[in-house]
């Protein structure tokens, strides 16, 4: 009978203001939170909710869709569940699980990818500060990618998207197809924004492009392809290959060779004839 009640209490809130609205979050002046489903249940007094079936919530920094929700409309945190996709304040997140704490922290969990001006975080989880524009990786390897096609594994990521500074931890890998390289070490500074891309990688570093591997304990690849090191330095080079001549010049070559040997026998012998000559004199 309560659960009635309730129901027939929201359902007339809906009705009249046609959204929930709340008063402001501490940090954000008179903002509103809205919730649409096809199961929908809320209790105005304590701003608790539950919402099952094309669940969508909503405030003036975007939006959050999944299967089913628990929520509360007034602190505007809530877990989300099911195929979430969330697009808020310019950042696109996907996962299975979406934590919200408040208004600025959340979590994403369950085949988490969060992308924000090109860059794809990859991550069993992603939590992310909003106010900081910062995301930390938790639960297993994590990815990084950007628009040019470098990518970035690790253990461990944490990501500055302010600044675009990412700092990698534990068995670090980078790839760069368009730099035609690949690189690994123990942890990794990579700065996406300077310079076209700066990839610093620290402890047991190296890297292998066209074939040359270089050493180092620190290596710094660059934009223009260029590596330098720090610490114990070891460069393996594996030449080009040279296309072979073509069969003129080569015959040629040893024309040339086998005139060369008879002038070498014809002087020889006149060499010796011309001795036995002044030794008969």
């Amino acid at each position: 009978m309560e659960r009635q009640k309730r129901w027939r209490r929201a359902l007339a809130f809906l009705l009249v203001l046609g959204t929930l609205t709340t008063a402001a979050y501490a940090a954000e002046p008179k903002a509103k939170f809205s919730v649409t489903a096809d199961q929908l249940e809320y209790d105005i007094e304590s701003g608790e909710g539950a919402a099952k079936g094309h669940v969508v919530l909503a405030d003036e920094l975007g939006t959050a869709k999944g299967a089913e929700a628990h929520f509360n409309s007034k602190d505007k945190s809530g877990i989300l569940k099911g195929g979430v996709v969330a697009d808020r304040d310019g950042a696109h997140l996907e996962c299975e699980e979406f934590v919200m704490y408040n208004e600025n922290d959340m979590t994403a969990r369950g085949k988490a990818l969060l992308n924000k001006e090109g860059k794809t975080l990859t991550a069993p989880r992603v939590d992310y500060f909003r106010q900081r524009q910062y995301a930390e990786t938790q639960g297993g390897r994590a990815q990084l990618t950007d628009e040019e096609g470098g990518v970035l594994n690790a253990d461990k990521i944490d990501y500055d998207m302010a600044g675009g500074l990412a700092h990698a931890y534990g068995n670090v890998t980078f790839a760069s197809e368009a730099r035609k390289l690949s690189g690994s070490a123990d942890k990794a500074i990579y700065d996406t924004e300077k310079d076209g891309g700066i990839v610093e990688l620290i402890g047991n570093a190296q890297a292998i492009q066209d074939g040359n591997l270089v050493r180092g304990n620190t290596l710094r690849l660059t934009n223009n392809s260029k590596a330098a090191a720090d610490g114990r330095v070891k460069v393996i080079y594996i030449p080009e290959k040279k296309e072979p001549a073509p069969a003129a010049e080569v015959v040629a070559q040893e024309n040339k060779q086998e005139a060369k040997e008879e002038q070498g026998i014809l002087a020889s012998y006149r060499a010796k004839r011309d001795a036995k000559k002044s030794q008969e004199e």
